[in-house]
């Protein structure tokens, strides 16, 4: 039977569905209810996941939703993505075993970023794996903290630990989230405001500068920019500029400057507002090439700063300049291949309707008339009437025809599956390195 729906009609349907207005079938009355109808409920953020339980549970108040989910009516947990998820505490284990390994296998290339190796995020597991056991909870300072005092080094304060969050088991301890968080480590409640203290020049090292690749960027309010694309530093090494990626599928990254930046436990905030950098001038995503002199103008001249004199291109890698001793630092360029995922299509099972010729037999019956002649013997002829005149009898014959009836029946059940094929794709780059030669007069080479 086909139904057709108008789109008032589909809302509905949807908005029922949804639970956003009443369920002819379905009363929601707790926390535990709402997360048992989704299955799972997903949240950028504490008061999003707040705000979501919160208009399906009118009855409830602030506190009321906060004391449900202290009360482990829903666990906050990372079972599907990288963002917070409302699950029932019986199906938290499994979902974390079944999806949690696609998001532990991707964690290995920010693990190859910050330094770190297999070895020390196994040992950083069992370290808050013992801290946590018996249901403890620990912020992220906590978290630093235990593991500093294990004697692993957690490096700057802007490094997070492992994530630990994305494991599905420590040692036979379920390890969840502690807040409504997109930050495994943020402390529970909700995510608090940055600072606003003085904006005063930074300076990143090293680790740090490498520890800002993918994290959030947000304005001087706290609202959320983009993420860290790359990092360019001046001819000395010096972080100066930072890109950031502003939309999932663009193809340029706004720059903003790292001067007055600030490392957060949520990643780096700059000391301008959202439309200021999402409309400053832009570069190529995953462009190498440094910036050239009208480039760097034009940043001075967007961002109001006073250009330094004589100010040396920014570049993606660092500087060669002779040592203070006076060698020379031979530089080559190392590439890194990584991989991201993306929309490579759609799948959809659409059934209709086909009609064809079916050619089949069928046995049917039908009467025949032969004639029978049958003599009367002379000692029979006494008991049968003799008759001369016309003579006359009807017999009704009967036959089959066929009959074609048609009745709709199940036959199969189709679904869709999809398994993950991993295959070999071959990446051409081109990169570079320095060579050195020496220009030394005959007579001065040392003979061997």
């Amino acid at each position: 039977m086909t139904v057709e729906l108008g789109g008032p009609a589909a809302l509905a349907l949807r908005m029922t569905s949804l639970l956003l207005r009443p369920h002819p079938t379905t009363t929601v009355r707790t926390v535990a209810d709402v997360v048992r109808w989704f299955g799972a409920m997903q949240a950028q953020d504490l008061a999003s996941g707040m705000w979501s339980l919160g208009v399906r549970l009118p009855a409830l108040g602030h506190a009321d939703v906060h004391a449900a989910l202290e009360r482990r009516e829903a666990l906050r947990t990372w079972p599907m993505r990288g963002t917070v998820h409302l699950v029932p505490p019986r199906d938290a284990r499994w979902m974390l075993e079944l999806t949690g390994v696609r998001s532990l296998a991707g964690a290995a290339t920010r693990r190859a970023q910050l330094g770190l190796t297999g070895a020390d995020a196994e040992r950083a597991l069992d370290v808050l794996g013992a801290a946590l056991a018996g249901g403890g909870r620990l912020t992220r300072a906590r978290c630093l903290a235990a593991l500093n005092a294990a004697g692993i080094d957690t490096g700057a304060p802007s490094v997070p630990p492992a994530p630990p969050a994305l494991s599905a088991r420590f040692g036979g301890a379920l390890l969840l989230s502690d807040g409504l968080s997109t930050n495994p480590g943020r402390p529970d409640g909700y995510p608090p405001r940055e600072p606003r203290g003085r904006w005063t020049t930074m300076r990143l090292d090293a680790q740090q500068a490498n520890s800002l690749y993918g994290q959030d960027v947000k304005d001087r309010s706290g609202s959320k920019i983009g993420s860290v694309g790359q990092i360019w530093t001046d001819a000395s090494g010096e972080p100066t500029w930072v890109s950031v990626k502003t939309g999932l599928m663009g193809h340029k990254e706004s720059m903003a400057p790292l001067d007055k930046a600030r490392i957060t436990d949520s990643g780096l905030a700059v000391d301008y507002d959202k439309s200021t950098v999402k409309d400053a001038p832009s570069v190529d995503s995953g462009t190498d090439q440094p910036l050239d002199t009208a480039e760097i103008e034009q940043l001075y001249a967007h961002y109001q700063l006073a250009p330094q004199a004589p100010p040396a291109p920014p570049t993606a890698e660092r500087g060669r300049a002779p040592a203070a001793d006076g060698d020379i630092i031979r530089s080559e360029e190392r590439m890194k291949v990584g991989t991201e995922s993306q929309p490579a299509g759609t799948a959809r099972l659409r059934k209709y309707v086909v009609t064809e010729d079916v050619h089949t037999t069928v046995p049917v019956e039908h009467d025949e008339v032969y004639v029978e002649r049958e003599p009367i013997a002379a000692r029979d002829a006494r008991g049968v009437r003799a008759d001369i005149g016309e003579a006359e009898q009807e017999m009704t014959l009967r036959a089959e025809r066929p009959v074609v009836g048609k009745e709709t029946v199940p036959v199969e059940r189709v679904h869709l599956g999809k398994d993950e094929v991993v295959e070999e794709q071959p990446v051409d780059g081109q990169i570079r390195r320095e060579r050195v030669d020496a220009d030394i007069p005959e007579r001065n080479r040392r003979r061997r």
